[in-house]
């Protein structure tokens, strides 16, 4: 049996520094607040390179993956443009900043992705020490986690960005 105790042995420091960010950024979140366009477009495109960096750089990363990925991704982005349209924002042109009201989605998102991440990682580990060969399914189950997570934020970010562009800063009847 595994320990315990190893599951967060050998996790880079730069990983957990992004998620102390990422998880700060979610707590600001859960109060809402003011924010600029450039701030809102970071958080799906941290979570794109969180994700992608260690695939690539490990070599595990092919085709299947990224298709999978980008079908989780586009299929989610849909949910993200809903989000975005339902949500109350104000739009200040002059500081270019949109008000958004406070929601726990970037906390869960961040959550659901790091444990995600990291599950994946200490069974890999695990069965490299048990002797097994991993399957892909970890690394394709990563992958479509992670795309519908890019894709919620990405699409709440152009939901808002279009909103922000049109100036129709009022929620659909």
């Amino acid at each position: 049996m595994a320990d315990p105790s190893r599951i967060f042995h050998g996790i880079p420091a730069w990983d957990w520094l992004l998620f102390a960010y990422l998880l700060y950024r979610g707590l600001l979140a859960i109060k809402g607040g003011a924010a600029g366009l450039g701030k809102l477009a970071l958080i799906p495109l941290v979570f794109t390179v969180w994700v992608w960096m260690p695939l690539w750089l490990d070599g595990k990363a092919g085709i299947l993956t990224a298709a999978i990925w980008a079908v989780a991704a586009g299929t989610w982005l849909a949910l993200g443009l809903r989000i975005a349209g339902r949500t109350e924002i104000m739009v200040d042109r002059e500081k270019h900043t949109l008000t958004l009201p406070g929601s726990p989605l970037i906390l869960i998102l961040v959550l659901m992705t790091f444990v995600s991440q990291y599950w994946i990682d200490f069974a890999q580990t695990r069965a490299a020490a048990d002797r097994h060969g991993i399957d892909n399914v970890y690394i394709l189950a990563d992958a479509a986690v992670s795309g519908a997570v890019a894709g919620v934020l990405a699409g709440r970010f152009l939901g808002h960005w279009r909103r922000y562009r049109h100036d129709d800063a009022d929620p659909p009847d």
